[in-house]
């Protein structure tokens, strides 16, 4: 590189560029109810003026003990085309949370080119598993059925015990286990009636103080 003055002549320099790795991007902080779950993207600039496939993949935070397994990719690589000279290429990853236990979770982000192209990113992980909150309402015609989509949060069977508050409403079962991280689908019954009816469907079980709560509502 050169510096041209016509008063003082010319300066040359010697430049040497040396490029580091760009360490933890940032902390990403997610939110969502034990039972239920949250998405959020992760955006990153690719810079590499060929193509790149890059590796992507949930890392545990060392001395963390939080379930690293409660983030979850829907992809384990993202290729990238050349990027622009100038501005790089935007990029994302989803990285959806699924708390499994209540309280804090960490893990981290590792997005990282193949064959040593591309560089790394990283990210520091952030959950919060909230309480369960209610939800619905589920319509239910007079005299007919619905069902009330359950995941079982936990990374063991579990048994629940289920519950209505309003006899017009029936379900097949007091209690049902629930396979670990499985969905099912629990059919609730409205009996035939001249009026509309309101009430709650409740489970619950030993691991938790609080219950799961889907609101009803049976309509003529």
């Amino acid at each position: 590189m050169t510096l041209t003055s016509d008063e003082l002549g010319v300066y040359p320099y010697t430049v040497r560029w040396q490029a580091s790795p760009p360490g933890k991007e940032r902390t990403l902080v997610l939110k969502a109810p034990l039972g239920g779950s949250v998405m959020e993207n992760f955006k990153f600039i690719h810079y590499a003026q060929r193509s790149v496939t890059y590796d992507v993949m949930i890392m545990p935070v060392p001395g963390h003990r939080g379930p690293a397994t409660d983030f979850v990719l829907d992809i384990k690589e993202i290729t990238r085309p050349a990027a622009p000279p100038d501005d790089g290429l935007e990029s994302s990853v989803a990285v959806r949370f699924q708390p499994s236990v209540l309280g804090e979770c960490r893990a981290i982000l590792l997005i990282k080119g193949q064959n040593g192209s591309g560089g790394a990113y990283e990210a520091l992980l952030t959950g919060y598993a909230q309480p369960p909150q209610p939800q619905g309402p589920i319509v239910i015609p007079s005299g007919g059925k619905n069902t009330v989509d359950f995941r079982n949060p936990f990374s063991e069977d579990v048994e629940f015990t289920l519950q209505v508050d309003n006899m017009n409403f029936s379900v097949q079962h007091n209690t049902q286990v629930i396979k670990a991280g499985q969905k099912e689908a629990i059919q609730v019954s409205f009996s035939k009636c001249d009026r509309g009816q309101g009430g709650r469907l409740s489970l619950s079980c030993e691991k938790v103080s609080t219950p799961w709560v889907f609101f009803l509502k049976g309509e003529i």
